[in-house]
């Protein structure tokens, strides 16, 4: 295990004695999901430090860099566990020292949702809005999917639906979110939505269908923003769209077809322009 990793997993260790849950509510949701028990996971881990604030940005960057490396080139052990739900196959894997991933092999005719996972994933990260758990593009037996980190006892939204989860800080960036990078899957797909069973907050899950072919608006400026100024009336969510450029958001989208990217960049303005009216 080398030394980032080594840290990861000691920081793991350490924040599993200290974290605390959001509210009463949470508390009571974590502890029927995780059975009492929790388990924190280096996804759970960089959520927290990034609320303790800013100066935890070098010690999240190191373990965001250990996961990806763990996805991309972790060996498998035991095989292949095929899960019960999605249209896309997924398998949930082992790679060693308690990391777990899902994996979803390209569909051929529909290479742009193993895409799509991934730039979700670069996109949130950017934005420095840990809502998509680490993802990757890799190999697997000579078949290329992408690659997801697995929150152990996350539960979606079909398993607690009556889970109050848009009054949730992390429930209003969602939908923020769903909205920039132009996700139509989520809405009443409750699969799509997962609550941790250590801070009770949300994870967004299945980006396969954002900005997909036929959903682009060719030449037309996109409908007006499915969020509202109330939602948007959070300075750390300002805070952390302030700190992005377009460039960054480029980089992140750099698999996806530039149609996409163009639109992503004008939703970007129009969050921008939004935020600037309350944010002045």
């Amino acid at each position: 295990m080398n030394i980032v990793f080594f840290r990861l997993f000691l920081g793991v260790a350490l924040f599993a004695g200290t974290a605390a849950l959001a509210s009463n509510q949470s508390s009571q949701y974590c502890a029927q999901l995780a059975g009492g028990e929790q388990i924190i996971s280096p996804f759970d881990q960089i959520r927290q430090l990034r609320k303790d604030g800013r100066q935890n940005d070098m010690m999240i960057s190191q373990i965001q860099e250990a996961i990806e490396r763990k996805l991309l080139r972790g060996e498998i052990h035991g095989g292949m566990k095929r899960l019960p739900n999605g249209e896309n196959n997924p398998h949930k894997i082992n790679l060693g020292n308690g990391i777990f991933a899902v994996y979803k092999p390209v569909i051929p005719d529909r290479p742009f949702k193993m895409y799509g996972e991934a730039a979700a994933y670069r996109i949130s990260k950017a934005l420095r809005l840990d809502i998509v758990p680490p993802t990757v593009i890799r190999k697997i037996d000579g078949v290329l999917g992408s690659v997801q980190l697995f929150v152990p006892n996350a539960k979606t939204l079909l398993e607690i639906p009556n889970y109050p989860w848009r009054t949730k800080q992390s429930g209003r960036w969602l939908k923020v979110f769903d909205w920039l990078i132009k996700n139509h899957d989520r809405g009443d797909n409750y699969g799509n939505t997962m609550i941790s069973a250590v801070d009770g907050e949300v994870i967004g899950v299945d980006h396969g269908k954002i900005f997909v072919e036929q959903n682009i608006e060719a030449r037309r400026p996109p409908k007006r923003p499915s969020y509202t100024m109330e939602d948007l009336n959070d300075p750390e969510l300002y805070a952390r769209f302030q700190q992005v450029s377009e460039a960054d958001l480029t980089r992140a989208m750099e698999t996806i077809e530039q149609r996409a990217i163009d639109e992503l960049l004008v939703r970007f303005r129009i969050l921008k322009a939004d935020f600037k009216t309350l944010f002045p």
